[in-house]
């Protein structure tokens, strides 16, 4: 199997994974959305009956729903999160900190490249510049005290 092949076959997998937990938080919502369509349903049902729906043992009821599915919620990351971490993937922490790492040795590469250029500083440049202009009139006096004179014409 080619490394391409091999590239493919990890992201394929990955893709699966990823479907898949997100297809878990789906239908996670739906149990939950249905979870509190029964509850309400169950306290309209009480009262229907004559209990008040606030008594303690409805009440309970509730809250101890409301701890199962936030339990559920953490045992489906903590889960997911073992199942990446046993593959392998990297995570986002992961991607950020090889991000700085690699930023960080660009930066030096570069700091290090540009130290062997030993470029000229903007002092020196301005000197040469000044230094230039100073030749560039020198070299026109000198035109000018070499070119031969005109003769004047006697009338």
């Amino acid at each position: 199997m080619s490394e391409k092949q091999k590239g493919e076959g990890k992201m394929g997998i990955s893709n699966r994974i990823r479907e898949g937990f997100e297809e878990s938080w789906r239908s996670l919502s739906k149990i939950e959305a249905e979870g509190e369509k029964l509850v309400k349903g169950l306290a309209g049902t009480l009262e229907k009956h004559g209990i008040d729906a606030s008594t303690k043992a409805v009440e309970d009821l509730g809250r101890d729903a409301r701890v199962f599915m936030n339990q559920l919620n953490e045992s489906i990351g903590e889960s997911a999160t073992k199942v990446l971490e046993g593959l392998n993937v990297p995570t986002r922490e992961d991607f950020d900190s090889m991000s700085k790492q690699l930023r960080g040795n660009l930066e030096e590469q570069v700091r290090k490249g540009i130290g062997r250029l030993d470029l000229a500083s903007r002092k020196e440049v301005d000197r040469v510049a000044k230094d230039l202009k100073k030749l560039q009139k020198d070299v026109i006096n000198l035109r000018k005290a070499a070119a031969p004179k005109k003769k004047v014409a006697k009338k």
